[in-house]
């Protein structure tokens, strides 16, 4: 029941009403940890494939298992890479559309207004961006730009130390960054990237 929440927007929306947080047991390469769990630790290091089968084995060796049939259905496919792609509840990195300190959409609905896009462009942009209440900022991708922020191991939550290390970053003091993240061993560096639409709006006009 407890990973029950990871599946499913819905599923998702009911266990933040309820207090309950999502669960997996996957990380992001497809394969289980689950080595100090008292039930799932013969999973541990097995990818999703090969968990299958065991997993029928200690179903039925518990007598738990009622029945088992093999269905095909369509899976999704990633455009870029023609391989199929899996879902997996992981932390994200959300932007507050709402947040009344930064007045975001009405900035957001004045700059749109204002730019030289067409009505449909505007359209578009307009239904993705003001009718939604965050945006999720980070991808779990092998391609694009690292969002390189800091986040704090015990609370999984950003840190405010992330601009101090991003502005070395950006000014190429990468070994200023490394002593940075050795002198703060609490803290590790979240490499999602970013997704592209917000990364290509955040061009500087340099002309």
């Amino acid at each position: 029941v407890h990973t029950a929440f990871a599946h499913g927007a819905e599923d998702f929306e009911f266990g933040v009403k309820h207090g309950v947080l999502p669960k997996t047991y996957l990380n992001k390469y497809g394969k289980f940890e689950t080595e100090n769990h008292p039930v799932l630790s013969p999973l541990n290091g097995m990818s999703r494939e090969q968990a299958g089968k065991v997993v029928l084995e200690m179903l039925s060796e518990a007598k738990l298992l009622v029945k088992y049939t093999v269905d095909e259905q369509e899976q999704n496919v990633c455009w870029r890479h023609k391989s199929g792609v899996f879902y997996n509840a992981t932390w994200q990195v959300f932007l507050n559309l709402q947040s009344p300190s930064f007045n975001l959409k009405e900035k957001v609905a004045n700059l749109l207004e204002k730019s030289v896009l067409s009505e449909q462009d505007k359209n578009q942009l307009s239904l993705m961006l003001l009718n939604r209440e965050h945006w999720c900022l980070s991808r779990q991708r092998s391609w694009g730009c690292e969002m390189n922020l800091l986040v704090d191991k015990q609370t999984n939550q950003l840190s405010p130390l992330s601009a101090s290390y991003l502005h070395l970053l950006a000014n190429g003091d990468n070994e200023k960054a490394a002593l940075f993240l050795a002198e703060n061993p609490n803290l590790e560096v979240f490499k999602d990237v970013l997704d592209v639409w917000f990364d290509s709006g955040n061009v500087v006009n340099t002309y």
